[in-house]
């Protein structure tokens, strides 16, 4: 339908607003009738839309519904269930309410939007990829029914302070990437935080569980911080490359349960003394590599220490352990050493491994 009308009313037994049916009009009020209830894709896109009351019996807006339109404020009764992917995409909307009734929030859905309040009842389960990227949002309220949040989901977001509650589990890639948060409570119950989550928030305050069944912490994500104290939560197994590499802080406290390091996990931290637990047994490649650590304890049931593990840090001794193998160049440029201890049927790797030690 292309119209130049610039308000119409619905009649009363219209029940689904057909897709494209006011793409690109001049239209800017619209009367919904009570019986409605979809609303599909496109069918107010870059339209001139700019009033329009959502009646009770709406279940679900399509894809793109109202993207690019001037619709500012949205009232959601307890009868809605799906908003679409891209529904209010770049729209003008800076205001929202959602019912208890809602269970899906689909990818893009806010994207490239002014709203500056989000408030989720309960029953949501999972947000969506990229649902409030590029938004001004400020403050973010998430239910505790809430299991996972998408990756991107608040990119660039301006929010700075967020508790996120018990019962998330899963935090996607680049959810919160370069957003602005400034303090961050995690749950307990988060499993898995993924690959540059929150890389470039300028963090003040983080903290971690005591302790978190977290199979992985992703690559990059939490690097380049600075903290007083960082404790990575006990029951954590893996982390990614680089997850806390250049981070500043004065302790650095490792759970006993981690099993990988990863690629450069540590690299470029700045701490005091560090003390490896006695559970772990391998250190991965290049993990404290360029480090500043004052001292560091290797228990002595490690078995194998990465190439190029501790390269080029400012530890002041060496202790390879009982049986244990370390790699190329895996205390090479060490220029503080003063005391090498070398295990019974220790190893280390080519020759060059302990370049620069004296």
């Amino acid at each position: 339908m292309y119209t130049t009308f610039t308000t119409i009313t619905i009649p009363s037994k219209v029940q689904t607003i057909p897709y494209e049916c006011f793409k690109h009009t001049m239209l800017e009020t619209i009367y919904l009738p009570s019986g409605l209830r979809y609303i599909d894709e496109y069918a107010f896109y870059n339209s001139s839309l700019r009033n329009a009351e959502m009646p009770e019996g709406l279940v679900s807006i399509g894809q793109y519904a109202f993207f690019n339109t001037s619709l500012s404020y949205m009232n959601l009764k307890e009868s809605f269930i799906k908003l679409n992917s891209h529904a209010l995409d770049s729209s003008c909307i800076t205001q929202i309410t959602f019912p208890h009734s809602l269970r899906y929030i689909y990818p893009y859905a806010f994207q490239n939007t002014s709203i500056p309040n989000i408030i989720i009842p309960e029953g949501l389960s999972h947000l969506g990829d990229r649902a409030f990227c590029n938004t001004s949002t400020s403050y973010i309220d998430l239910p505790s029914t809430l299991t996972s949040i998408g990756s991107y989901a608040f990119q660039n977001c301006l929010v700075k302070t967020l508790i996120l509650k018990e019962g998330l589990q899963t935090i996607e890639i680049y959810a919160f990437y370069n957003s602005s948060l400034t303090y961050l409570i995690l749950p307990p119950t988060i499993r898995s935080i993924g690959d540059y989550a929150f890389l470039n928030c300028p963090f003040k305050t983080l903290i971690f569980p005591k302790i978190a069944s977290i199979s992985r912490i992703g690559s990059y994500a939490f690097a380049f911080l600075e903290f007083e104290n960082i404790t990575i939560p006990e029951g954590t197994l893996s982390l990614g490359e680089g997850t806390f590499r250049g981070v500043i802080t004065k302790k650095l406290t490792i759970p006993k349960t981690l099993r990988d390091t990863g690629y450069f996990s540590f690299t470029d931290i700045n701490t005091g003394r560090l003390t490896i637990p006695d559970e772990i047994s391998s250190i991965g490649n290049y993990s404290f590599a360029a480090s500043n650590i004052d001292a560091i304890s290797i228990p002595n049931n490690m078995r194998y220490i990465g190439d190029g593990a501790f390269i080029s840090t400012n530890i002041d001794n060496v202790l390879v352990p009982l049986f244990a193998y370390a790699g190329k160049r895996a205390f090479e440029d060490c220029k503080n050493v003063k005391y090498v201890n070398m295990g019974h049927n220790a190893y280390i790797g080519d020759g060059h491994s302990i370049i620069a030690i004296r």
